[in-house]
């Protein structure tokens, strides 16, 4: 009988945002490990907001600790020293942020797996609705096959069958 497989864990990747592709890294039928780097788009913008967020967040750091080193001696009202630590948590979150609209810009597999075809090349303009391509994890496949009326009632769930690959002879179990 000829049948046909499915990997159980399956999926088809998009990107988190929109961008130009920079760089891809997909080549089909191509074993990734989870966390594999996959696609990047030009994130120059972003990494940019991340290292203008790190530095309000260290002259952040600096006022309040400035503030604290003086505080008790009546120089400026206890709402100053609590208004920069304020500032501090809010820097904190734009770094943070900034952090991640970085990390949006590079597609990673999500899990152990194969990829797909792809028909996408670095210049091409992507958005969230881009397909990627596929990654397919088969260490579980559902297998499923007709078998002719003959053989009607000689097998039943459960019982072990003997199945090869198309490109092998190899019997897998």
């Amino acid at each position: 009988a000829v049948g046909a497989s499915r990997a159980e864990r399956s999926i088809t990747l998009f990107p988190e945002t929109s961008g130009t592709v920079e760089s891809i890294r997909i080549e089909a039928d191509r074993a990734v490990t989870a966390g594999s780097v996959l696609l990047r788009l030009d994130d120059r913008a972003e990494q940019v907001a991340v290292a203008l967020a790190a530095v309000e967040l260290a002259d952040a750091r600096r006022l309040l600790a400035r503030y604290e080193r003086a505080e008790g001696s009546g120089a400026f009202a206890p709402s100053t020293v609590d208004e920069a630590r304020r500032d501090v948590e809010l820097a904190e979150l734009e770094l943070e942020q900034a952090q991640i609209a970085l990390d949006e810009r590079t597609l990673r597999a999500p899990f152990d797996g194969y990829t797909g075809l792809t028909d996408i090349e670095p210049g091409d303009r992507i958005t969230e609705e881009t397909e990627v391509t596929t990654l397919d994890n088969r260490e579980t496949l559902t297998v499923r096959f007709s078998l002719s009326e003959r053989f009607y009632g000689q097998f039943a769930r459960g019982d072990a069958v003997s199945l090869n690959t198309w490109h092998s002879n190899v019997p897998k179990r």
